[in-house]
C-alpha cells in the first residue's frame, strides 16, 4: 500500500503532485512532449532533476495519443477510436523519437538559450517512453456498443461536466457501427442546451460538449481500465474518471480511490494539503524535496508502504 502510483494522462496539477510525492514511495507520471515543459516550469530543473534521480518520480513520455476522429459522410458525424503520434513538424523536418519531439516542444515554449536547450535535453535523456496500447482502443469499442456500459459511462459524464443539465426525457444513448469501424452516436442529449450551462463555468476556448467530447472520456476510461489491470501500482484519478470508473466497474473503484490519504489531510494535518500549500506558491517544489529527503519523511513513507491495502490505519 502507498509503495507507487500512476498519475497524469490529462491536465497535471502541480498541486497533486505534490500529494502524491509525499505519500507514495514512487510516482509514475505520465505526461505528453506538449506539457513537459510546464512541468519543468512548475516543479523548477534543479527540483525535478533531484525528484528524478533520488528515485521519488519517474517520467513516462506518451508519444502515442488516443482519440476520437470524426468524419462527416452523408450529414452523419461518424466517429472512430484512433491512436496518432507527431512524425514531423510544420517546416517539413521529421520527428524520428522522443528526444527529437521533446526538443521541438521545448523550442516551441521558448527554450531558445544555450542553457535552457542543456536544460531539456537533460530531460529529455531521463525520461521513458510509454509503450502504445492499442488494445485500449478495442476496449473503447467493446464499451461502446455495450448499449448500458454507453449508457452509464455517458451519463456519469454529463453529471459531472453540467450537473444542472436535465433533458426532457431519460438519457438515451445508442452506437450505430458503419464501415470501416467507424460508427454514428445516436443520442437525445440537446449539445445547445448543455453548452449555455457548460459555458458559464468552462471558456468555449478549452472545450464544448459533443459526441466526440463525451466518447474521448469513453476511451480515456478504456485506458485507465486496462493500465489498473495491467499496473501493480494504485491510479490517482480526476472526478470525471472517477466517476466514470465507478460506473463501468465499482469493485474497481474500490483500489483507486484517496480515501486514505483523506484521513491524513482530515485528521494529521487539520484539513490542509500539500496540493494547497504548492498550489498557493507558500511553499516552492524545492521545498517539497527537501522534505522528501527528511529522515522522518523517509520513516513515514516506509511505514505507510507496509500497511494492509484492504485495511485502515
Amino acid at each position: 500500500m502507498f509503495a507507487s502510483v500512476r498519475m497524469g494522462h490529462g491536465n497535471l496539477d502541480i498541486g497533486e503532485l505534490a500529494d502524491a510525492l509525499v505519500y507514495y514511495g514512487h510516482v509514475n507520471l505520465f505526461v505528453s512532449a506538449g506539457a513537459l515543459p510546464n512541468l519543468l516550469r512548475d516543479v523548477g530543473f534543479d527540483p525535478l532533476i533531484q525528484l528524478l534521480d533520488m528515485g521519488a518520480l519517474t517520467i513516462h513520455l506518451e508519444r502515442h495519443h488516443y482519440g476520437v476522429r470524426t468524419e462527416k459522410v452523408d450529414g452523419l458525424e461518424e466517429h472512430y477510436f484512433s491512436e496518432f503520434h507527431i512524425s514531423g513538424n510544420v517546416d517539413g523536418s521529421k520527428i524520428e523519437n522522443a528526444r527529437d519531439e521533446l526538443m521541438l516542444q521545448f523550442t516551441r515554449s521558448g527554450a531558445k538559450s544555450e542553457s535552457e536547450r542543456k536544460q531539456a535535453q537533460t530531460i529529455a535523456d531521463r525520461v521513458v517512453v510509454a509503450d502504445s496500447d492499442v488494445k485500449a482502443l478495442q476496449q473503447a469499442m467493446a464499451d461502446a456498443k455495450d448499449r448500458d456500459v454507453l449508457l452509464n459511462c455517458i451519463a456519469a459524464t454529463m453529471a459531472v461536466l453540467v450537473p444542472a443539465y436535465s433533458g426532457k426525457q431519460p438519457l438515451k444513448a445508442e452506437i450505430a457501427t458503419m464501415k470501416n469501424d467507424g460508427f454514428v452516436l445516436l443520442s437525445n442529449i440537446d449539445f445547445d442546451k448543455a453548452n449555455r450551462i457548460y459555458h458559464q463555468t468552462v471558456p468555449p476556448s478549452h472545450s464544448s460538449i459533443t459526441k466526440a467530447y463525451l466518447l474521448s472520456h469513453l476511451l480515456d476510461t478504456a485506458r485507465q481500465l486496462r493500465l489498473a489491470a495491467d499496473s501493480e501500482s494504485d491510479a490517482w484519478i480526476d472526478p470525471i474518471h472517477s466517476a466514470l470508473l465507478q460506473s463501468r466497474v465499482n469493485a474497481l473503484t474500490n483500489r483507486l480511490t484517496r480515501s486514505d490519504i483523506a484521513y491524513f489531510h482530515d485528521v494529521e494535518f487539520e484539513n490542509r494539503t500539500f496540493r494547497q500549500v504548492i498550489g498557493k506558491k507558500e511553499k516552492t517544489m524545492g521545498d517539497l524535496v527537501a522534505l522528501l529527503k527528511d529522515q522522518d519523511t523517509v520513516n513515514f513513507k516506509a511505514w505507510l508502504a507496509k500497511q494492509d491495502a484492504d485495511g485502515r490505519f
